[in-house]
Order: C-alpha cells, then sequence, then structure tokens
C-alpha cells in the first residue's frame, strides 16, 4: 500500500491532470481519516476521481491513468 500513496503524492506534486486528480484522492483520504466525512462520501469521491474508458487526460499518459486507478482500488480495497 505505500508504494500506491507513495506515487499519488509523487504525483500530486506535479502538474496537470493527474496531479490535481492524487490531490483530491488524498485529500478524500485526509477528511475521511479525520472523520470530516462519511465512508459513503468518500467512496463516492474516489469513485467519481477514476479516469474514464478512453480517458488519460489532457498531456497525460498510460502510466498516469494507472497511478489513480490502482491508488483509488488500493485505498477501497482498505475499507
Amino acid at each position: 500500500m505505500a508504494e500506491f500513496l507513495n506515487r499519488l503524492i509523487t504525483a500530486s506534486e506535479g502538474t496537470g491532470w493527474c496531479a490535481e486528480t492524487a490531490s483530491s484522492i488524498l485529500s478524500l483520504k485526509r477528511r475521511f481519516e479525520a472523520g470530516e466525512i462519511t465512508e459513503e462520501k468518500y467512496v463516492e469521491g474516489l469513485n467519481g476521481l477514476k479516469s474514464g474508458d478512453s480517458e488519460i487526460g489532457a498531456g497525460g499518459s498510460l502510466h498516469q491513468r494507472a497511478i489513480i486507478d490502482n491508488g483509488i482500488q488500493r485505498l477501497l480495497g482498505m475499507l
């Protein structure tokens, strides 16, 4: 799990859609762990951030898409 969190953190420090999405994922995680949002809202938020079947974002790559989607799957798997 630590590997996927590290990849999300590294991605959030960049620019573009991947960085914005990674930042949003990490923010949701922090808010859920702090008790600011319910599990239902957390899951809803994470699912809303998944990339679409053909979406890779402007200037993005399949590698970035994998970082986002795998990170989301790992976080959902922790529930």
